[in-house]
């Protein structure tokens, strides 16, 4: 692999789930993601060793991890300490980690309000302080990480793509030269499907994704939220990895990314082991 090429791993929706049997957590949203968790997402979890994924894929030789959120079911403490475990596990086998919080891991207003992903994983303090941060990806590449997610009320798991947000990003990407190639990672998708309830969708979605539409150097957008696997081959390219766990069979995308491709393999867990579903290259 030379240094114009990288082997990258795109992760998301992991939620890790452990009971928290504090009474408070009977009186409040808590109490809501542990029942849906137990009554419907359960059911669906697949049946392999989550710690396996990090030898999993240094053994693909994967270099590069982009975890974009939700790592946790009601963002208590004992989720975040499974969730710290998982990154550190990756980091200790030499996988350069990228992390991004979902709206599951500012559940509640408690953890919004503490930045208690900030804590918890070891991330980017701009992002924590701005809700934006922009650094080098490797492979000829930048990157750009959005934070969208607010604590919301019971029965909503919306972001937001706020004004002072849209700001920022607009005044960033017109300060950045066109022949840049820029990467995009956000827990929200910019696309909707027609089963996705207004609830669940980010705030202002479509101006995030007109803005981006205007900058041509934007090559890839990385999203979860959905638990969906999706390539959607247009401008920029939207790679949605799944749920790792809580969809049937769980997904995750493996991308050999160079300056002008990317080539995506789909794994999902079948027969009791890892296997790519499907592979697409694609030009950027």
């Amino acid at each position: 692999m030379n240094s114009q090429s990288m082997k990258l791993a795109h992760l998301s929706d992991i939620h890790f789930f452990k009971y928290d049997l504090r009474l408070d957590n009977f009186f409040s949203k808590n109490l809501l993601a542990t029942l849906n968790y137990l009554a419907n997402r359960g059911r669906h979890k697949v049946g392999f060793d989550i710690d396996q994924i990090p030898n999993l894929l240094k053994d693909n030789g994967v270099t590069n991890v982009v975890i974009t959120g939700d790592f946790t079911t009601t963002s208590n403490l004992k989720e975040y300490e499974l969730a710290k475990n998982f990154v550190n596990k990756l980091e200790s086998l030499g996988l350069k980690t990228l992390v991004i919080p979902g709206n599951h891991d500012t559940y509640t207003k408690a953890a919004a309000l503490s930045k208690r992903f900030y804590h918890a994983l070891p991330s980017d303090e701009r992002l924590r302080d701005e809700s934006i941060v922009y650094d080098d990806f490797g492979a000829g590449f930048k990157y750009i990480a959005l934070d969208t997610t607010i604590a919301t009320p019971l029965w909503s798991s919306q972001g937001l793509f706020s004004k002072m947000l849209e700001g920022k990003l607009t005044k960033l990407l017109e300060s950045i030269s066109s022949t840049q190639p820029l990467i995009l990672i956000n827990h929200f998708p910019i696309v909707t499907r027609k089963h996705m309830a207004i609830r669940n969708q980010m705030v202002h979605f479509q101006n995030l994704n007109t803005l981006i539409s205007r900058f041509s150097n934007i090559k890839l957008y990385l999203c979860g939220h959905t638990h969906l696997s999706e390539i959607i081959d247009q401008k920029p390219i939207i790679l949605n990895s799944g749920s790792l766990t809580l969809t049937k069979g769980g997904s995750f995308h493996i991308m050999d990314l160079e300056p002008s491709s990317v080539e995506v393999e789909v794994y999902s867990h079948e027969s009791k082991k890892w296997e790519m579903s499907a592979k697409k290259k694609l030009s950027l």
